[in-house]
């Protein structure tokens, strides 16, 4: 495995933990979050799919999303009571760190040994 499949394999495992952190407030919250965290679960899951298979189109599209996941995730934590809050507030450093990662992978430098 190249350390850029292994970049991509560790994003994937960010993001598939982060579809599995948004269950509980599908089953919390359905009426103030509804479809929208169960089209989050289902995208992270396919995105993380897509990371595992190299793609570098998913890694992009991931990277977007876990942004903006990132931002709707801290406004529902400032907004949300009790246990709903506490796990958005689990899933912000989450997709902050697979962000972070996916910058990495995308926007590093190639060296002459990036593929071993």
């Amino acid at each position: 495995m190249t350390r850029t499949e292994r970049k991509y394999h560790t994003a994937a495992i960010l993001l598939f933990l982060s579809a599995a952190l948004h269950l509980p407030i599908l089953i919390l919250s359905f009426q103030k979050f509804g479809t929208h965290i169960f089209v989050a679960i289902i995208l992270w899951t396919l995105l993380g799919l897509g990371l595992l298979r190299g793609h570098r189109l998913a890694a992009y599209l991931a990277f977007l999303g876990m942004l903006a996941g990132l931002v709707l995730a801290l406004d529902g934590a400032t907004s949300s009571p009790g246990l709903v809050a506490i796990v958005l507030w689990v899933i912000i450093p989450t997709n902050l760190i697979a962000a972070a990662v996916l910058f990495g992978v995308l926007w590093s430098r190639p060296s002459a040994h990036s593929e071993t």
